[in-house]
């Protein structure tokens, strides 16, 4: 950051701090700062308020330093996304072009430099050295506590039902690849297939765009051994299995074990 908006960041403050003591000062044959307002050194409808000008005018002046001090600001956060968003890194060519070589200490170098891996490495840095140590040992204290608790209340509700928290544990569910009756004469089919992504296509949307080869493939049927006993290609399902809220990317096994 350029040295004069640090310097109007640095400054602001004490402006507004030296501007409100200078307030204090003039009226301090009448104003507390136990029995009164900051804001009333500034009351102009209060005849015993000497210079009620000078706290509006350290508050402007102070607030104009930081106005120019965070457009300082905004200027450096642009040039940093500029710097990491038209970086090699976020290019599929420059980033094959780096790491498709066998001088891998080149390729390091390379990422090295790049603003959006320095600005990542630094983040983790910090996370691990400043954020991890503490929320890992706080995070030991809840658990301890945590236990404590669920006893207190297994103890005062004993005729309640009590679930574990499974969360980051290992969880099996179980159920049928079935479809549904939402409502009267509406029925969903448990499969989806390749008709219902083409159905979305919107060509250049950052959703639902398709590679040329995926259209060129679906247009000539070359499906290879991907194909269902329907002749199409299946692409997700539904199951009563208990997932509430979605099953994260858990892996789907069948009866078989595949």
């Amino acid at each position: 950051m350029e040295r004069k908006y640090i310097y109007s960041g640095l400054i602001s403050p004490w402006i507004g701090f030296g501007f409100v003591a200078l307030a204090m000062y003039l009226n301090s044959s009448w104003f507390s700062i136990t029995d009164n307002a900051i804001s009333d050194l500034g009351n102009i409808y209060h005849p015993w308020v000497n210079y009620p000008w000078v706290l509006s005018l350290g508050l402007i002046l102070s607030g104009l330093g930081m106005v120019y001090f965070a457009n300082g600001l905004r200027k450096e956060f642009k040039e940093l996304a500029n710097a990491i968003y038209n970086s090699k890194l976020t290019s599929y060519d420059s980033l094959v072009s780096i790491i498709d070589t066998s001088d891998i200490d080149h390729a390091i170098s390379i990422f090295e430099k790049e603003p959006g891996f320095v600005f990542a490495k630094e983040i983790n840095e910090i996370s691990d050295t400043e954020v991890s140590p503490k929320y890992n040992e706080l995070s030991a204290k809840i658990n301890d506590l945590q236990k404590v608790y669920m006893k207190a209340l297994m103890e005062i509700f004993p005729e309640k039902s009590f679930f574990p928290d499974a969360n980051s544990t290992l969880r099996i569910t179980y159920g049928q690849v079935n479809g549904y009756h939402p409502r009267d004469a509406v029925y969903y089919e448990p499969v989806s297939h390749i008709e219902g992504v083409i159905e979305k296509y919107k060509p250049g949307d950052y959703e639902f765009d398709l590679p040329q080869k995926f259209l060129d493939l679906y247009k000539s049927k070359d499906f290879g051994n991907y194909t269902d006993k329907t002749g199409s290609v299946p692409v997700c399902f539904i199951a009563t299995n208990h997932t509430t809220g979605g099953n994260s990317g858990s892996p789907a096994i069948d009866a078989e074990g595949n």
